[in-house]
């Protein structure tokens, strides 16, 4: 139970926040943080993790790994993220789960100023679609994907794959 985490750490004088979450495979993992924030690193992030709340905790974050089994990685997530970490330098998308919410539309984009490093190793087409056509990475310098979502992304839409590659 988190509250009884959380309390055990107040007793202590501790200013700390907690989250647990739970994947697929029976395993569960409980991160816990201390308040502030001083990281800049956060790893194994679900849609479940308060990444994004009112007090910018997590303002300084750089480096973000992405992993969930369970819910897919819609757009607006992406567009919290782009807009809580906007030091985000490298992003790293874990999720075979396809988008259920597809958005269809190139006109507002997700802007990602600071994103150097993309990594993509194991996902479902639906983030390499929606990380190079739905979203603005000006200076991405490294990609790490498989070779056939790269070549199907840029075969459908070459102008669009441009811009960002």
């Amino acid at each position: 139970n988190v509250n009884t985490i959380r309390q055990s750490f107040r007793r202590q004088q501790q200013s700390i926040d907690c989250v647990l979450d739970y994947f697929n495979n029976s395993y569960g993992q409980c991160q816990i943080y201390s308040l502030p924030f001083s990281g800049t690193r956060l790893d194994f992030i679900s849609n479940r993790f308060p990444i994004f709340d009112d007090k910018n905790t997590f303002l300084n974050v750089n480096i973000l790994l992405l992993f969930d089994d369970v819910k897919p990685y819609e757009d607006a997530f992406f567009r919290v993220i782009a807009r809580a970490l906007p030091h985000l330098k490298s992003l790293e998308v874990i999720n075979r789960l396809e988008q259920q919410e597809k958005s269809n539309t190139i006109t507002n984009f997700i802007k990602f100023t600071n994103l150097v490093t993309l990594i993509l190793p194991d996902i479902h087409i639906n983030y390499a679609e929606q990380l190079f056509y739905r979203t603005h990475l000006p200076h991405l310098v490294e990609l790490l994907i498989h070779y056939e979502p790269l070549l199907v992304i840029v075969t459908e839409n070459q102008q669009q794959a441009r811009v960002n590659c």
